[in-house]
């Protein structure tokens, strides 16, 4: 489908809100749309990520941006916004505290064998396994309602939605 620049808010008015997109979800359950720069993604991915609507037809609520500049402002808009459910962001393994442990963590993570490294590095070698809350932040999910992270996140560890 082309859209002209003229066209373009009558698309977003009948594509793009929160109940166009929960209609899409609600016949496919995953979505991806892709759309031009300028479209309205991010402006309609935090429109749906506040609606009450969203929150009364689906329990849980994954969003994976592309990158963590766009993640970035959806966070920013939920914090201004006063957004009340419990949501949380999956963070990226903070590889510069794993300093000489990173290598080794990059062999698990090409072999996807993110738990095996979280037990033979994070706990048993990590000199800040104290103080890192990097490894429990799964665990820490139950309840959510919303959770963030980028769409890494999900090449990483293709199992993350089920986990949820």
């Amino acid at each position: 489908m082309r859209v002209t620049e003229n066209e373009l808010d009558a698309f977003r008015a009948e594509h793009l809100t929160p109940s166009s997109i929960l209609r899409l979800l609600e016949q496919y359950v995953r979505v991806l749309l892709r759309l031009a720069v300028g479209v309205g993604k991010s402006s309609a991915a935090i429109a749906l990520l506040l609606s009450e609507l969203t929150y009364q037809r689906f329990d849980l609520v994954v969003y994976a941006a592309p990158a963590w500049n766009i993640l970035a402002e959806i966070i920013s808009a939920i914090e201004r916004s006063g957004f009340s459910l419990p949501w949380a962001v999956i963070r990226p393994r903070p590889a510069e505290r794993c300093g000489e442990l990173d290598e080794q963590w990059r062999a698990y993570e090409g072999s996807k064998c993110f738990a095996l490294a979280k037990v033979r590095l994070c706990r048993e070698r990590c000199p800040h396994r104290d103080d890192c809350d990097w490894p429990g932040q799964l665990e820490k999910l139950q309840g959510t309602r919303l959770v963030l992270m980028t769409e890494q996140r999900l090449d990483l560890v293709r199992t993350m939605i089920s986990m949820l």
